[in-house]
């Protein structure tokens, strides 16, 4: 009876001291990806794929750490591994790719269900499990489709962790313009191959995890990239006032923001698409439309200086669903301009600023509790209120743009 005892025991300390080893090993694997922190990372990529099929759980807890300290480090090994393993024909045969894919997603599935790591689970189906592994590299994507779409760009995978891993090698940070003579670090694309270079820019005091641009140029020749419309570097005025289905507002010519598009008039596109315009070498540009001060496309002297696609900016707008009444004050204030709601959690309520604009020309903007009770109002003031003072310790995040 006692040596049955003493086997019982060994047996239990011995899968006791199996499952300790499983989990630190996962957690071991994820701190050195998270420390390694770069798209050369591909064997931690791979390692903690290996933690993974050998015990998801582990690492589904490492996952929750990261996302709850505000990291995206799990979106980076996601498209690390869909893009420079399973897609990339040099790191392995199909069967071997399609092997380690089939295996993920098995894994996988057996958490779809489950009430804590569900979502997690379904991530990972939704962003390995529909793959096509091929033996040829996936051809370049030079598409846009506005606000959905920038070639491997998209609003799940735009932050800073996620372009750097969709694109590898090809990526790289950078510092790119910002306006006024003004730089900031941001992300290149193709850096040194001017008709496939985008440069993106995100501002980390309103929204990290969305690019504040998606910005492309082109050079004299044009740009490989190219909206489903057909707009890119050098495509007409009157060619986007036709797929637009009517006329649009540009800034006059010839100042720091000259060309650029301020109102695209209830057309097709929205302010997810920002385009820019300088005047055709060798059309004659009238002093009417140069400086500040916008100016309509059917204007006679806008059509005879035949402008011409400059500058593409491409955006993913914020779209949480507000409280209702909080949409109904949105709506009600359409002549206000376009508005912007930011929220910040004030001792676990949640407060929205309806932003418009209107504060930095000394107008006053209103901030609610999500009752839609009015608890202070900021712009227009020398002084601000003292009930700006609770929001001096938080970050207002940008969670809603009208289009």
């Amino acid at each position: 009876m006692k040596i049955k005892k003493l086997l019982c025991l060994g047996l239990s300390f011995a899968l006791f001291t199996l499952l300790f080893s499983c989990k630190n090993k996962a957690v071991d694997a994820w701190q050195k990806f998270m420390a390694c922190g770069g798209t050369k990372c591909v064997a931690e990529a791979v390692a903690v794929k290996d933690a993974f099929l050998q015990d998801p759980k582990p690492l589904f807890e490492e996952f929750i750490k990261t996302d709850e300290r505000g990291e995206d480090t799990y979106v980076g090994w996601v498209y690390l591994l869909r893009d420079s393993v399973l897609m990339n024909p040099s790191y392995g045969s199909v069967e071997d790719r399609t092997a380690m894919q089939q295996a993920i997603v098995a894994k996988a599935k057996e958490f779809e269900a489950d009430p804590k790591y569900g979502d997690w689970a379904k991530s990972m189906l939704t962003e390995l499990g529909s793959l096509t592994i091929s033996a040829n590299a996936a051809a370049d994507d030079f598409t846009i489709i506005s606000g959905e779409k920038v070639g491997r760009i998209t609003p799940q995978n735009c932050t800073r962790e996620g372009i750097l891993a969709a694109y590898g090698n090809d990526a790289k940070l950078d510092s790119v313009y910002l306006s006024e003579g003004m730089f900031g670090e941001g992300v290149v694309i193709y850096p040194n191959d001017a008709r496939k270079r985008v440069e993106i820019f995100w501002d980390k005091d309103w929204d990290p995890s969305r690019p504040s641009f998606v910005r492309i140029y082109g050079d004299s020749t044009g740009s490989d990239w190219k909206t489903v419309d057909g707009i890119t570097i050098g495509t007409t005025m009157a060619a986007v006032e036709k797929i637009n289905g009517k006329p649009f507002n540009i800034s006059g010519f010839g100042w720091d923001y000259g060309g650029f598009v301020i109102d695209w008039n209830g057309g097709k596109f929205n302010t997810s698409v920002g385009l820019r315009f300088s005047p055709s070498d060798n059309a004659p540009t009238s002093e009417k439309i140069m400086g500040e001060g916008g100016h309509s496309t059917s204007e006679p002297e806008m059509i005879a200086a035949n402008p011409e696609v400059q500058m593409m900016d491409f955006r993913f707008l914020a779209n949480e669903k507000l409280p209702d009444c909080i949409m109904a004050l949105v709506q009600a204030d359409k002549e206000s301009g376009k508005m912007n709601v930011f929220k910040m959690t004030v001792n676990g309520t949640d407060h929205y600023w309806l932003s418009s604009g209107a504060a930095a020309y000394d107008g006053v903007e209103l901030i609610y509790d999500a009752n839609c009770k009015e608890v202070c109002k900021t712009g227009g003031m020398r002084k601000p209120l003292d009930c700006m003072k609770i929001y001096e310790k938080g970050k207002w995040q940008l969670i809603w743009e009208e289009k």
